[in-house]
C-alpha cells in the first residue's frame, strides 16, 4: 500500500509540471501572436502548477512510508 501511495504522489508530480511545461509553451505561443492577455492566463496557471508540483514533492520527500514506525 505505501508503494503505492508513493507511486501516486511521484505520478502527481510529473503531471503537474507536464502540464506547467504544456502551458508555458502555449503561453509562448499565444504571446508570438500578440495576445498578452491569454499569454499571461496561460503563465498563472503553469505557476500554479509549478507551485502543487512543489507542495506535493515536499510532502513526498518527507513523507514517512506507512509501517516504517513502531506501534
Amino acid at each position: 500500500m505505501s508503494e503505492g501511495i508513493e507511486e501516486s504522489l511521484w505520478n502527481a508530480i510529473r503531471a503537474l509540471e507536464e502540464g506547467a511545461l504544456l502551458l508555458t509553451g502555449m503561453a509562448a505561443h499565444y504571446r508570438s501572436r500578440h495576445d498578452a492577455r491569454d499569454a499571461e492566463v496561460l503563465l498563472s496557471r503553469a505557476r500554479e502548477a509549478r507551485r502543487q508540483s512543489d507542495a506535493l514533492r515536499q510532502i513526498a520527500s518527507e513523507r514517512e512510508p506507512l509501517g516504517a514506525g513502531k506501534l
